[in-house]
């Protein structure tokens, strides 16, 4: 065997090595993910996010390790950490739609900062025109912005989507509502509670709308409804007393 055999011997050995050795970096990665998803699974959080970022330290742009790993720290309350994760996924792959959406749901429901919330839930909303708790979402932000009209927008557009969402008519009714429009709140309340008849505050609320409108029997039967699904409301115990004694007047002073 001459030198140049033996180089060539030992080149091809040289190569072997290492496309073992990025067999094997690939198969811990798949590994690491699949023990992840499976102690994420469980419920296991701590040991799911050190799996996660066993799987990321070999391969940083791993979007479904980063994705699962913000979860994590999502379920475990550690929402300065699952919003950084989440922030990664959306830099990896802008086009991930739940990635933006609980980007939103966190700066809204927690960080109380309407203008980022408003930002991602309109990112995922372009992702996914049809969702309709993304609509929704960004109908109460617009709402607590002062924006009425873009609010009563997202929010119509979600009920035309799904007529059935209790949560799109009941916040629809309760933007009407807000500004003492009775016949259109009337209008979404009844929805609400005829696709949930246990929803005491849509009960209450439409009571509120109906005497506004001066139509106090009406008005009577919601509040003892919401009474009755919630025993617990005491705003529709005193709607009750209130309305009964000013019925009693009313009636006295026309006998």
């Amino acid at each position: 065997m001459n030198l140049l055999s033996l180089c060539g011997c030992f080149e091809n050995n040289i190569g072997s090595f290492f496309k073992d050795e990025q067999s094997t970096t690939e198969y811990d990665k798949d590994a690491f993910f699949f023990h992840g998803c499976e102690y994420q699974t469980a419920g296991n959080f701590e040991e799911a996010i050190l799996c996660y970022k066993s799987c990321i330290d070999i391969d940083k742009n791993h979007a479904n390790a980063i994705f699962n790993m913000a979860n994590c720290y999502l379920k475990k309350g550690d929402l300065k950490d699952a919003i950084c994760w989440f922030k990664r996924v959306t830099e990896l792959n802008p086009a991930h739609h739940r990635a933006n959406f609980n980007l939103g749901h966190l700066y809204y429901f927690e960080e109380q900062n309407l203008s980022t919330a408003l930002y991602y839930f309109k990112a995922a909303s372009k992702l996914n025109e049809n969702d309709v708790d993304t609509l929704i979402s960004i109908g109460l932000i617009q709402r607590d912005l002062g924006n009425f009209a873009e609010s009563v927008c997202a929010l119509q557009k979600a009920i035309d989507i799904e007529p059935s969402s209790e949560m799109a008519n009941y916040n629809l009714g309760n933007i009407y509502h807000d500004f003492k429009m009775s016949e259109q709140a009337i209008k979404y309340f009844k929805q609400t509670t005829s696709i949930n008849p246990c929803n005491a505050d849509a009960f209450f609320n439409l009571g509120i709308s109906y005497q506004r409108k001066k139509e106090l029997t009406e008005a009577l039967t919601c509040y003892l409804r919401a009474q009755k699904i919630d025993p617990s409301l005491q705003q529709a115990d005193e709607a009750i007393r209130c309305l009964n004694e000013y019925m009693m007047q009313k009636n006295s002073l026309a006998a």
